[in-house]
């Protein structure tokens, strides 16, 4: 499981250049960023039974770590912004008032309403350790020992998709795939109150579950895109949220809460998830498929899993984008090095909304710089903090598809003309150190440019992240 930044509150590194011709020779930069202070998403430090409050909707006492953060902005209101992440909150509470003794991760879930300078945080209604129905007592992810893998994604009409995986540990252990489903009301879209009475205008709707539940087959890493209505007829959403209207009796002073019922009806964009199912667990035979499931009425039902890759032993990292012109679909993966199978960036389209797939095709051949690549030694500064080289995509205004990872075995003479030969010989893996690689097609991925760096430091940069509008992109990744 990768290591990735939010773009929103802390990056790591931000580097934003034109796009207009990608060759190497040109990047450069088109304005300088600004990035603020570091804030805190997940504070607090109530524990169980302190005020009422139990310890995993109240903060995080035990500092716990928190990793793989995803993030969007609410399509009604740019200030309101939702985020998820894995979050080991939960390690500590194993055991505590008669529970279960679990010690796992879950899915933190993070809501801020001033763009990023305050932030609500608690978890996914369904952990382990619930004990109603606000926390997912009821919900179908509860009674699994562990989630992971959160992607966050906006839709219109201030709708959120959280999606991400829950599972048990162990071998031939179960699965599943699932998204929970959010609104935005704005504190104004039918529901009458305002920002002060209402402090948390994005609501839960429900969680579904889009594939899983087969024992030996274990569902992993999920991707999430969001389209835009599109066509004559797309379907509608009709939702009634339950909620109360907070108001002050100025005769008492009292706070009265008054139950109120919100209807919203909107049209539907497609949702596509797309993920890696592990097809048994023999060691002996790793065998692995990249499917993509859809859904057409904002996330209420799913269609039936399709599958996009081909006959390779080990495809995983799955990434989606989605052409903002016309809707296509592009799906990317990475296929690993397995016996004769090369290691390669692979491709499939759909345009049909998701019903049908191409023929997946190679979009570059790779040295991927993945976990155990490299012979265990504790010298060797190249080898146990790499992640697996999953791609990432985007697509602009103009239809033109970028794909972006990390490779190896980059840095080459021009790195060392520096290096103090006589007193620091170079090792074995000083010529390894990563490099952000970039590729881009112009023809709606039929043909891809040769790939090149598009990243030229003396630092190790990993999982890199993308997005572009017309002549304009940013790409963005982790140094190590």
């Amino acid at each position: 499981m990768s290591s990735r930044h939010l773009r929103y509150a802390s990056l790591a590194v931000l580097y934003v250049f034109a796009a207009a011709s990608f060759n190497a020779s040109v990047l450069q930069a088109q304005e300088e960023i600004y990035t603020g202070r570091n804030i805190n998403m997940v504070s607090g430090t109530q524990r169980q039974n302190e005020q009422g409050q139990r310890v995993a909707l109240g903060g995080d006492p035990f500092l716990q770590r928190q990793n793989e953060p995803s993030i969007a902005v609410s399509s009604r209101n740019p200030m309101h912004l939702m985020a998820g992440s894995n979050d080991y909150r939960t390690v500590d509470m194993s055991g505590l008032q008669d529970i279960e003794v679990i010690g796992d991760s879950w899915l933190g879930l993070y809501k801020s309403f001033d763009g990023g300078q305050t932030w609500q945080n608690t978890l996914m209604p369904g952990y382990p350790q619930a004990r109603n129905e606000q926390e997912g007592l009821y919900s179908p992810i509860h009674g699994y020992q562990a989630g992971a893998d959160p992607t966050v994604k906006a839709g219109t009409n201030g709708m959120f998709y959280y999606s991400g995986i829950a599972f048990d540990r162990g071998h031939k252990s179960d699965s599943v795939i699932f998204v929970s489903r959010f609104i935005d009301l704005n504190n104004r879209e039918g529901a009458n109150f305002d920002v002060v009475a209402n402090k948390d205008p994005i609501k839960f709707i429900d969680t579904q579950l889009l594939r899983g539940g087969t024992p030996g087959q274990f569902t992993d890493k999920p991707w999430m895109a969001v389209d835009i209505p599109r066509g004559r007829k797309p379907k509608s959403a009709d939702l009634y949220i339950e909620d109360y209207r907070e108001e002050i009796d100025f005769v008492t002073g009292q706070l009265i809460e008054t139950p109120v019922t919100v209807h919203q009806q909107f049209a539907c964009g497609n949702v596509y998830v797309a993920y890696a199912v592990f097809l048994g667990q023999d060691e002996d035979n790793p065998h692995t498929r990249v499917e993509v499931v859809r859904s057409t009425d904002c996330g209420k039902t799913w269609g039936s899993p399709v599958s996009v890759s081909d006959f390779s032993h080990l495809n995983q990292g799955v990434t989606l984008a989605i052409d903002p012109g016309n809707g296509d679909l592009y799906v990317a993966w990475q296929v690993f090095d397995y016996d004769t199978q090369v290691p390669q960036i692979m491709l499939s389209k759909s345009t049909d909304g998701g019903v049908h797939f191409s023929k997946p095709l190679c979009v570059a051949t790779t040295l991927p710089f993945n976990q155990g690549t490299r012979p265990i030694d504790e010298y060797d500064p190249f080898r146990l903090f790499r992640t697996n080289a999953y791609p990432t995509m985007a697509i602009d205004d103009m239809g033109k598809v970028y794909i972006a990872w990390s490779e190896r075995g980059l840095w080459g003479t021009d790195f060392l003309e520096n290096w103090d030969w006589e007193n620091d010989p170079p090792y074995d893996g000083v010529l390894d150190g990563s490099r952000i690689m970039f590729t881009y097609s112009e023809d709606y991925g039929e043909s891809w440019v040769t790939p090149y760096s598009a990243v030229m430091s003396d630092f190790l940069p990993d999982n890199p992240d993308d997005c572009f509008t017309e002549n304009n992109g940013v790409l963005e990744w982790d140094p190590a």
